[in-house]
């Protein structure tokens, strides 16, 4: 069994880039065994990245949905908020000869 990261971003928004990790062997044998851990440390360390985005992710949406319904909902009119009544009208400046 064979195992390698591969990391796909996309920086700038319109291009992805991908980075490959190096191959490593899962041993077959008894001998090899200590280097279990060098991919147990990588699939850690890759879930550890994917929760970190799946909580980005859905944080992300949580404020789009907030920030588009916001201009959506009625606000309470302050009672202490001064109003001009519709009545008055703008005065007009005398024109200059």
């Amino acid at each position: 069994l064979m195992i390698m990261t591969v990391c796909l971003d996309n920086p700038k928004g319109y291009i992805c880039r991908v980075q490959c990790g190096e191959l490593m062997e899962v041993p077959d044998n008894a001998e090899n065994f200590p280097d279990i851990l060098t991919i147990l440390a990588s699939v850690l360390i890759i879930k550890a990245v994917v929760q970190e985005i799946i909580k980005t992710v859905q944080a992300k949406k949580q404020t789009v949905k907030s920030f588009k319904r916001a201009g959506f909902r009625k606000r309470p009119r302050n009672k202490n908020e001064h109003r001009i009544s519709p009545c008055l009208s703008t005065p007009k400046k005398k024109k200059a000869k």
